[in-house]
């Protein structure tokens, strides 16, 4: 396990890359070291962005179980073990490769609440129904922080010009081509801080 990170105040314009992690849950639920460093590093986060009390954390993310993923299990742990930090946390998520049936059940077993994202017919569709849903999200619940993790959800929070603080989590892909890399290096530095794992 790797974690660096960054204990500066952060001034006006300047970006903080808080911390670097590896995944270990391997989507199989389990909660190992690796994990406890990526919570560590969303709670160093949070306490560099002023906000060292128990808050109120929307996650937004781009898969979720009960379907397999990484990015949907390691959304998962975050949520799960800074809601036993008696955090209020709300994932705001896409639940594919899994029947509405299960879906319902699963979210229903959760110690917080879930809000499903449907499928939009056309990539341009589901860009105007995830802003919508996220700014609607944001307006409603009026979270003190927002966790954006898997890069299209990135790329959404990034364009939904929200007043509050929001992390951007990295996954470790990198854009295969210059337009890539200019469209979501635009999106990252408009994060408060940035998670890498």
């Amino acid at each position: 396990v790797l974690a660096g990170v960054s204990t500066g105040k952060r001034e006006p314009g300047q970006r903080i890359n808080i911390g670097f992690c590896a995944v270990g849950a391997g989507g199989n639920g389990s909660f190992g070291d690796a994990d406890r460093c990526d919570l560590i590093c969303v709670c160093h986060t949070l306490c560099i962005l002023g906000i060292g009390r128990l808050m109120r954390l929307l996650i937004f993310s781009t898969e979720f179980p009960p379907g397999p993923g990484g990015i949907g299990t390691h959304a998962y742990q975050l949520a799960y073990q800074l809601s036993k930090l008696d955090w209020e946390v709300s994932v705001l998520t896409q639940q594919d490769y899994a029947v509405e049936k299960e879906i319902k059940r699963y979210n229903q077993q959760q110690p917080f609440g879930i809000h499903t994202l449907r499928h939009m017919p056309g990539m341009p569709s589901e860009a105007i129904y995830r802003w919508q849903s996220l700014r609607n999200r944001v307006r409603k619940w009026q979270p003190d922080v927002l966790v954006a993790t898997g890069e299209q959800a990135v790329l959404v929070a990034a364009g939904a010009l929200l007043k509050i603080p929001w992390v951007a989590i990295w996954h470790g892909v990198i854009p295969p081509t210059d337009w890539n890399k200019k469209i979501f290096g635009w999106a990252y530095q408009r994060a408060t801080q940035i998670i890498s794992v």
